[in-house]
């Protein structure tokens, strides 16, 4: 930084550091230096403010920027929070409401049976698109998602349900079928003691015989086009058995293939 100390005498310009003028020899008074000096600096200290100034702005600066950016990103944040719990809502009112609507059509509290027609001795029913004939003394019981039947004397139990995982052949394998008897016999106390093929009307049926609670049990298993149909008898009382087992054999087998109503 240059000075503009003058000699008192002769006007003439001097350093901050001379004691004497160069020109004219006169001393230099030592508070005119002392004042330059202090010009100086609190010039420094001026510049050191403005610097310090402009520091301070430039921060007051960014930390602005960072809070424009912070407040933009809560709001982006704020936005996707909203659009996820309005999908979140959505997904829930589906299922609780609409798809729980449309299972009920075909669920236990309004199945799908039809009594189609009757006739003297029979009555029919639709169920998965395929007709089956019932005896007259068959009334529906629909408790669960089963079919459920009970005779007029409550003394023989019929329901009918769809496989659709396994065709007939897998159903009668060596393997799986040891696995469907095991699981019979570890969950429900089912035994099955004799098996045997049959075929009836052109539809071929595998009946397992055996028994639940010193009861007839009869598991007949029947091929169709969507997999296999699987009917449980349970008789209350052994003379049924033998009197009725024919009953729902012809029952299980009352379809014929590809005759969907």
């Amino acid at each position: 930084m240059s000075s503009s100390l003058k000699c008192p005498r002769c006007k003439n310009k001097i350093n901050i550091d001379d004691t004497f003028c160069r020109k004219c020899g006169n001393p230099v008074k030592s508070d005119i230096v002392s004042k330059t000096k202090m010009g100086e600096i609190s010039e420094i200290i001026d510049e050191e403010k403005i610097e310090k100034k402009e520091i301070k702005n430039e921060n007051d600066e960014l930390i602005n920027k960072n809070e424009n950016n912070y407040n933009r990103i809560n709001k982006v944040l704020i936005i996707i929070l909203l659009i996820v719990i309005m999908l979140l809502s959505s997904i829930v009112f589906y299922f609780l409401f609409i798809k729980k609507e449309k299972e009920c059509k075909t669920c236990e509290c309004n199945p799908e049976i039809k009594y189609v027609e009757k006739e003297p001795t029979i009555q029919y029913i639709n169920y998965e698109g395929y007709r089956f004939s019932i005896p007259l003394d068959w009334s529906f019981e629909g408790k669960d998602s089963l079919y459920k039947f009970i005779n007029k004397d409550e003394n023989m139990y019929v329901s009918i349900s769809l496989l659709d995982t396994v065709t007939y052949d897998f159903f009668v394998s060596g393997d799986y079928q040891k696995m469907y008897i095991e699981k019979l016999q570890t969950e429900n106390d089912i035994f099955i003691n004799n098996k045997e093929e049959k075929v009836k009307n052109d539809i071929r049926c595998y009946v397992m015989n055996g028994t639940y609670d010193n009861y007839n049990y009869m598991i007949i298993v029947l091929e169709n086009e969507k997999g296999v149909f699987i009917i449980n008898s349970q008789f209350e009382n052994n003379s049924v058995y033998t009197n009725k087992k024919e009953e729902v054999i012809n029952f299980a087998t009352s379809y014929i293939k590809n005759n969907k109503i």
